[in-house]
């Protein structure tokens, strides 16, 4: 593994990086936020991330993840460090580096490595808690939680079961990336692609887009599965 730039020389992402973020994050508890894949399609413009190593870390510059927004002030600089090495050590060459900086996104396992949390302003990113699932209590259902949850599903079944059927996607072939696409068009009218809702935006759709015109170059290549009702793509997973 070639452990170049060294901060603060900063570098675009490029191939080699791709091969050589996938042999170290892999060494660290697994984060789907921290996937390069991830990286790439949730990040505003993913040929703009650039990153150099600090203390066998990976810092990362323009990061411009969708989905926070810690420190809104376009003035500041904001960089995320990857890792568990010299935690303290890397925060003080970071911060003397840099007089207006803000490490942003950085991982638990980064954190809980910091011997000296007091010098430090360390603020959770609460806003998608409701991406975190007991994938065993989901299983199971039960108690007034599920309650809807389980409502959802019988209503579904007795309406749709005879003619519904869950299909695997092959997102290397054309054909089912326009099916895909297709699809997303006919539901302007979800409450998260309202105004209103919680995806104004349509950032969902646009990470999606992202990733079928990325996914040649990646290593790990997604998998997606799709719901047919009446023959018909009505929802999909990619994952």
């Amino acid at each position: 593994m070639t452990k170049t730039p060294i901060f603060p020389a900063f570098k675009k992402l490029d191939q080699d990086f791709y091969y050589d973020y996938q042999l170290f994050i892999s060494k660290f508890p697994q984060h789907c936020d921290y996937t390069l894949n991830n990286l790439l399609v949730w990040t505003k413009d993913g040929y703009d991330i650039e990153y150099c190593w600090l203390n066998d870390n990976i810092v990362f510059k323009n990061l411009n993840l969708t989905f926070i927004n810690l420190n809104p002030d376009e003035n500041v600089l904001k960089l995320t460090i990857v890792g568990v090495k010299d935690a303290d050590d890397s925060l003080k060459i970071i911060f003397d580096t840099y007089k207006d900086v803000s490490v942003e996104f950085a991982p638990d396992y980064f954190i809980e490595k910091i011997r000296d949390k007091s010098k430090y302003n360390i603020v959770e990113d609460v806003s998608n808690r409701d991406y975190i699932i007991e994938i065993n209590q989901l299983l199971d259902k039960k108690g007034s939680k599920y309650e809807n949850f389980r409502y959802q599903i019988k209503y579904f079944l007795k309406k749709y079961s005879d003619n519904a059927v869950v299909k695997d996607l092959d997102l290397t072939k054309q054909a089912t990336i326009v099916e895909i696409v297709n699809a997303m068009h006919t539901w302007p009218f979800i409450s998260s692609f309202i105004e209103s809702g919680n995806d104004p935006f349509k950032l969902d759709a646009k990470a999606i887009n992202r990733l079928f015109l990325i996914q040649s170059e990646l290593f790990i290549k997604h998998q997606a599965i799709g719901l047919y009702v009446d023959s018909q793509l009505q929802g999909f997973s990619i994952y």
